[in-house]
């Protein structure tokens, strides 16, 4: 009955919006009562050639315990913290539409410039703005920003380890969501920064003591999260293991457990 329900609401909705992407709505309706958060990621071999060092989900290294927390049952899965299960394909081709059909969520890593397209990043923009797409992207410094650099969100390396939630952020399920509060994040010294421009329209939701740390992009019928720091997401700042402890944990865990609020 509960599925029935939706879908009545989800007819509903059609109806009164009738003008809006016939994708978009079909994605409405089936992240509803989906049980699956369908996540792309770069390949870490894509990677290879360029300069400036990388990091993706699937490099060994940056994110281990990071894809620990999000396998695991008891945090993301039915009867879990979070109902909905997440699964992370590694793609190697290049980015396109068809490829982002089948997604819910993108993430964008540590990922040096030209690595990614035009035609990829258009693609990637398309998919947000028109089909309620939802972007993760990390963004350091200028020479892993391609994509942030897209949406006006751009940021210079700062090397400053504090990231503090705003009012606006303490308030939002990425700071405040189903696996607790993370008001004050740690992220690396080496290779942190701040959004020395965001787009016209998002929000702040933290800081560093130079600048935005954390910012949302609300971008047509998608949105876009904005982090100044991979490393709030990567391994040290996240502890090792599946549990769910500490603010990096929470932070990690709610980003991904929000992204259809």
């Amino acid at each position: 009955m509960r599925i029935a329900g939706k879908l009545v609401a989800g007819a509903l909705f059609i109806f009164l919006l009738g003008g809006c992407s016939d994708i978009f709505l079909r994605t409405v309706i089936s992240r509803d009562v989906a049980t699956v958060i369908r996540v792309g990621n770069v390949a870490f071999i894509r990677t290879i050639p360029f300069p400036f060092g990388n990091a993706t989900l699937d490099d060994g290294i940056t994110f281990t315990a990071a894809l620990q927390k999000l396998g695991w049952a008891a945090n993301f899965g039915a009867g879990g913290t979070y109902g909905k299960s997440i699964s992370i394909t590694n793609e190697t081709a290049p980015i396109d539409s068809g490829m982002l059909s089948g997604l819910d969520v993108f993430f964008i890593g540590y990922i040096s410039t030209g690595v990614l397209g035009s035609s990829e990043i258009s693609a990637l923009d398309t998919w947000v703005h028109d089909n309620g797409g939802i972007l993760i992207v990390t963004a350091d410094d200028s020479n892993h920003a391609d994509v942030a650099n897209h949406f006006n969100c751009m940021p210079t390396m700062d090397a400053l380890p504090g990231v503090t939630a705003t009012a606006t952020g303490r308030s939002n399920p990425i700071f405040s969501g189903p696996f607790g509060n993370a008001f004050a994040l740690s992220k690396g010294f080496a290779t942190s920064g701040y959004f020395n421009s965001t787009p016209s329209g998002s929000t702040v939701l933290a800081t560093d003591p130079s600048g935005a740390a954390v910012v949302l992009y609300k971008y047509g019928n998608g949105k876009i999260v904005f982090l100044s720091g991979y490393n709030m997401l990567s391994n040290g700042n996240v502890s090792p293991g599946a549990s769910v402890t500490f603010p990096n944990d929470k932070f990690l865990c709610n980003l991904f457990a929000s992204v259809f609020k």
